[in-house]
């Protein structure tokens, strides 16, 4: 349908938005006046709800203490049973909130008016309107968000399985990568790693 085909571009668009990217949208009023329609019958604003509970769930979904218990090292060494492992949870939350801010709602649903009004044809519109504003439409649409919550379901149980290893993946590719640059000579004045001021390099992270 459509709305399927479109929704993967949809939110691209609404991604580079959020980057400072105004819509484009299609010269033709009509074309806007329906394709802003056609959101409001689809509800979108209910998928973008459920899309940042989803994301912003996720502190919780993926607790920190889930990426420490592979990775000791992941937060230069704070433990959480550490002094400092409140700060680790509230800067993580926060690291959270602030992605999942993006883009606004007002955003996401420009830009889904503007892949319809500028990718569709004014008469594909008019036709997918009345349809949704018919009975059938509206049950269909209450498909679409049945079908949407669990997807997202499937979506937060897997990524909460799988991100503890990948992250310990990636953080054992990242020392692999120091230990490299180590033996190269490269790492001058690199940054401490961890919370005994190590770094890839040598045991003060100072430069030489």
């Amino acid at each position: 349908m459509v709305r399927a085909n479109l929704l993967a571009a949809a939110l691209a668009l609404a991604a580079s938005i959020s980057l400072g990217f105004a819509p484009a949208y299609a010269e033709d009023p009509e074309a806007i006046t329906l394709s802003r329609q056609l959101v409001r019958l689809l509800r979108y604003e209910q998928q973008m709800d459920q899309y940042r509970k989803l994301c912003a769930g996720t502190a919780k979904t993926v607790p920190p203490e889930s990426l420490v218990k592979d990775s000791p090292g992941k937060y230069y060494g704070i433990q959480p049973n550490d002094r400092y492992w409140p700060d680790v949870v509230q800067a993580y939350e926060e690291y959270f909130r602030d992605i999942c801010a993006k883009p606004t709602l007002q955003e996401f649903l420009d830009s889904m008016a503007d892949v319809y009004a500028t990718k569709v044809s004014v008469a594909d519109l008019r036709a997918a309107v009345a349809f949704y504003s018919t009975e059938a439409g509206k049950r269909l649409v209450d498909g679409h968000k049945m079908t949407a919550d669990a997807i997202y379901d499937i979506t937060r149980r897997a990524y909460a399985a799988e991100v503890p290893i990948a992250s310990r993946k990636f953080d054992e590719k990242l020392e692999a990568i120091a230990r490299k640059a180590k033996a190269d000579g490269k790492c001058k004045g690199a940054r401490p790693l961890s919370a005994d001021n190590s770094t890839p390099c040598g045991s003060t992270g100072k430069k030489s």
